[in-house]
This record gives C-alpha cells, structure tokens and sequence, in this order.
C-alpha cells in the first residue's frame, strides 16, 4: 500500500512539473507501470511535444530579424 501510495505520488509530481494533461497524468497510475516505466513514457510524451512545436533538432532560432540556420544568415526571413 505505501509502495502504492509513493508510485502515484511520484508520477504526479513529475508529470504536473511538467505540465502534461490530466488524461494523461491519470492514464499513467491507473495502467500501474512502475515508477521508472512511467518516467520513460513521461520523457517519451515531451519529446513528442517537442516534436511538435519544433523544438530541438534543427529549428531555426530567431534574432530580431535575423535568422540563423544550419550556419546560414538572412537579414530577411525567406
């Protein structure tokens, strides 16, 4: 029951550091993996939301109106 309790526990308290939803938050205690599987799809949804808003990988970074990319610079943007 305590192992239980600090299973749940430590899955929110990760899982809402991070902002992700309640659905999922939920999905994960009640589907029962142990704390580090959970951890693991919890890395694993961050990085798919990254994925999603371009973050990471090759994304542009933006400067005023310069834009810089893979060692190229434009004064405008393309």
């Amino acid at each position: 029951m305590v192992a239980e309790r600090q299973r749940v526990a430590g899955i929110r308290a990760l899982a809402t550091k991070h902002k992700l939803p309640a659905d999922f938050i939920d999905g994960l205690v009640v589907d029962g993996p142990e704390l580090a599987a959970a951890r693991e799809k919890i890395l694993d949804k961050l990085a798919e939301e990254g994925d999603a808003a371009n973050i990471g990988h090759n994304s542009p970074a933006r400067v005023g109106n310069v834009r810089h990319w893979l060692g190229r610079t434009w004064s405008r943007l393309p």
